[in-house]
């Protein structure tokens, strides 16, 4: 084979292995989106509070069927009784291990985003988020597992 089509063979190569990557890498991205939208699906609607539990209580918060968190779009609104506890937007990242929720609320001109994880298993929604700040950097870490420790809350809720 003489170079000049060796070098014509092997830029032809590369090009299309560069083309099929693009397109792996695009079909991925359209992957990660329906996997996103429907775990964001699954979450849609009115969640109530089974139990609550932290380190930092001196037992388990056991609900009373009063207190749920309503999810709808990428809105949530925390309620007890008819009463609006907190409002705001969530975000998910079902790509990660353990997957992620973040929770973002507007107090006024205060903004603060609370970062998460959580486990949905059909009607029973499970989210550990981390309500106090890292005492080192003064940051609310995302919590690693649902292990419960002094920062970590985590909420037990069921779809009825």
């Amino acid at each position: 084979m003489n170079t000049r089509r060796f070098v014509h063979v092997c830029t032809c190569g590369f090009f299309a292995s560069l083309y099929l990557l693009t397109q792996s890498h695009g079909q991925e991205r359209g992957a990660t989106k329906v996997v996103l939208e429907t775990e964001q699906e699954k979450l849609q609607g009115t969640w109530f509070l089974v139990k609550l539990e932290s380190r930092r209580l001196d037992k388990a918060i056991e609900g009373d069927g009063t207190e749920r968190f309503v999810f709808a779009g990428t809105t949530v609104t925390i309620l007890k009784g008819e009463e609006k506890e907190e409002s705001g937007s969530f975000r998910l990242d079902p790509t990660k291990r353990p997957p992620e929720i973040d929770f973002t609320y507007e107090d006024g001109k205060e903004k603060e985003t609370r970062l998460g994880i959580y486990e949905l298993r059909q009607n029973a929604l499970k989210i550990c988020i981390a309500k106090d700040p890292d005492p080192k950097s003064k940051t609310l870490p995302r919590p690693k597992s649902f292990q419960r420790n002094r920062s970590n809350f985590i909420y037990y809720l069921k779809r009825k």
